[in-house]
């Protein structure tokens, strides 16, 4: 039940439900096949990844991901979902808050992830 707000009506799910606009209101969700690479770091097997899913809403559409695999790997599978998952896809191995500290955080990670390996 929308509420009367200066001629529009707003439903339950956010979107407007008056005539008169023809926006449709952005997915939470990120498409795995519309992103643009903001930074890209690799330790060893893995890549730190910033990526801009200009789709998504929640923090602006940025995700700060690691993943075991390399960025070329990455680029030749096309879509890169940020969700983790199983299958043959690649997936995350592992998400970071999108800021500064976020991106030093995975870094960190990843290095560790990879001197772990080496020491085996």
């Amino acid at each position: 039940m929308g509420v009367s707000l200066l001629g529009s009506s707003w439903g339950s799910s956010g979107s407007c439900a008056c005539k008169q606009c023809t926006t449709t209101p952005k997915n939470p969700n990120p498409d795995p096949k519309n992103w643009k690479l903001l930074q890209v770091d690799n330790y060893g097997p893995y890549v730190v990844v910033d990526l801009h899913y200009p789709d998504c809403t929640n923090y602006e559409g940025r995700k700060v991901m690691v993943f075991r695999a390399s960025f070329q790997q990455l680029r030749e599978q096309g879509a890169i979902d940020p969700h983790f998952g199983v299958g043959d896809k690649i997936f995350p191995i592992a998400r970071f808050e999108p800021t500064e500290d976020g991106w030093w955080d995975a870094c960190h990670y990843a290095r560790r992830k990879e001197r772990e390996e080496l020491d085996e």
